[in-house]
């Protein structure tokens, strides 16, 4: 039984790699098309601290703008991912409890 959860763990932990590195690459993009006028950007000086709802669409070009709200979304999945991680963890446990 622990190879099972071993392996579930790693598949969650796989997923939460994947939707974090797709968010951080979508964040970039959108930040990399920002309107002439716009200031520069502090993504890479912040790092995952800078999430993509905190970001104003309105100094970004279209293209920019589309990447924001793939960012955007996948910030949503991937916080569910670990909510539900998390969640699942918790009930097993206390449903192995006496």
């Amino acid at each position: 039984m622990i190879y099972v959860a071993t392996g579930v763990f790693l598949v969650w932990l796989a997923g939460l790699y994947v939707l974090a590195g797709r968010s951080r690459d979508d964040v970039r993009q959108a930040l990399d098309n920002r309107v002439a006028d716009a200031p520069p950007s502090d993504f890479r000086r912040f790092g995952f601290r800078r999430m993509a709802k905190n970001i104003d669409p309105a100094q970004l070009t279209e293209a920019g703008r589309q990447y924001l709200e793939r960012a955007i979304r996948t910030e949503r999945i991937m916080f569910h991912w670990m909510i539900d991680g998390f969640l699942l963890v918790v009930v097993s446990v206390f449903a192995k409890l006496p």
